[in-house]
């Protein structure tokens, strides 16, 4: 179980600072995240938010799915790790090809 939490379903009006007060009420958050487009700096509607214990993200999962923020009912999922790409394209990893 990981700490970070991804979150969904959010309103692209939704503010890091909502989702820090909103999740505060499971534990101590460490750090929220909006993901947003790096070409138009638009947000894409889901964000990260991290944290300080597997027991608190678990209780946030638990205590806020479903929560309404900003007129929308978000989701909670466990957020997986990223992979390391190292350097190879899409169609390589897939195939596991070496880059070159």
């Amino acid at each position: 179980m990981s700490r970070r939490l991804l979150i969904g379903n959010l309103s692209l009006e939704t503010e890091e600072a909502s989702l820090q007060s909103l999740f505060s009420r499971a534990g101590s958050v460490l750090a929220v995240e909006m993901v947003c487009d790096p070409a138009t700096g638009r947000k894409k509607g889901f964000a990260f938010v991290e944290m300080s214990t597997r027991t608190e993200a678990l209780r946030a999962i638990k205590q806020l799915e479903g929560s309404e923020v900003n007129g929308r009912s978000i989701t909670i999922n466990q957020s997986e790790p990223r992979q390391e790409k190292n350097g190879l394209s899409f169609f390589a990893r897939l195939l596991k090809f070496p880059h070159g």
